[in-house]
């Protein structure tokens, strides 16, 4: 049986999606299929008839993997997020961020950017993304097979760049995949909405906004790397913790907080030093909207009498 693929991505995007998922089709002799739902073949995409979400969840639930096809169009439709959290969710489920006309993974927003990012532009680079699909999968990949179908496959992509919007093709004849777009456009505003509302502010003044702080990782693989954790009322500092090691990205070894690294409040210079009742601590009363913060790596283990003052400010590697 094929393993199956969800390609998400947004309708603007529909000539790339279907550049895209035709070539994995191809270039795998059909052992992988890829389901998008703009797809415009009478077998592909939705259906007339169906629930667009029911159909949508029952192709995810079927999935190995979730393609996030990012361009400067889809980059910051929430939808995607939905779709690629729905993967996330599933162990069975891999989630795979392919970006078209973004210069730098670095442009990638979190949570997306926690995994591997393959950016395509050219015949390497769509080469390197195909061997590595192809490997996960246990696919044999040969080059003198597949370089037909990665040419057109390039060649086609560099093309959807000139190509007309939907916004700008004819409108007479809408696509039920234009309704369901339309749609999810209507859901985005409104999550977009509802996430801009003013909190009503408890007695300590927390509320319930939710907003994002900056940490500074030092990456060993750049001189710096920038992420950011969502802060929200029930966020603890132990998620907060947990989510700065998944940034990491296995540079670190699990559950080693105070044993190889720390954070430090760039503002204040003060390091976070706390123990068994991290989760217990709401984050908001330290992770404030105004602060910044960076991973300092520790030369040993903390322990109770150590002075953390005497440890370099910046690190130029991070562990946990």
């Amino acid at each position: 049986m094929p393993h199956q693929l969800f390609l998400s991505h947004d309708s603007r995007d529909r000539v790339r999606a279907g550049v895209l998922a035709t070539a994995i089709t191809r270039m795998t002799l059909g052992q992988i299929t890829v389901w998008h739902s703009s797809d415009g073949s009478g077998t592909g995409g939705l259906q007339p008839g169906h629930v667009w979400l029911d159909e949508i969840r029952t192709r995810l639930a079927a999935s190995k993997a979730v393609v996030a096809l990012l361009t400067p169009t889809s980059i910051a439709r929430p939808w995607l997020l939905f779709e690629s959290g729905f993967g996330a969710a599933n162990p069975q489920c891999d989630v795979i961020p392919v970006c078209i006309g973004i210069d730098s993974a670095n442009d990638v927003p979190y949570p997306l950017a926690m995994y591997q990012t393959y950016l395509l532009s050219d015949y390497d680079s769509l080469k390197r993304f195909a061997e590595k699909l192809l490997a996960k999968y246990e696919i044999h990949f040969d080059e003198e097979m597949v370089r037909p179908v990665l040419t057109e496959a390039v060649k086609q992509l560099s093309q959807a760049t000139e190509a007309k919007s939907p916004s700008q093709l004819k409108k007479s004849e809408p696509t039920l995949g234009d309704a369901v777009e339309s749609l999810k456009e209507h859901i985005d505003k409104r999550l977009v909405s509802l996430m801009s509302v003013e909190p009503q502010l408890g007695p300590r003044g927390t509320g319930s906004q939710i907003y994002t702080v900056a940490i500074d990782l030092h990456l060993k693989s750049a001189s710096s790397s920038t992420q950011y954790v969502e802060i929200a009322s029930s966020t603890s500092i132990q998620d907060v913790l947990d989510n700065i090691y998944f940034m990491l990205n296995g540079e670190v070894e699990p559950r080693k907080y105070l044993e190889q690294w720390v954070l430090r409040d760039l503002s204040s210079g003060e390091h976070l030093v706390v123990r068994e009742i991290q989760h217990r601590i709401p984050a908001s009363a330290l992770f404030t909207p105004s602060s910044k913060w960076e991973v300092v790596r520790l030369p040993e283990p903390y322990t109770a009498t150590d002075k953390l003052s005497s440890i370099p400010g910046k690190a130029r590697r991070s562990s946990k």
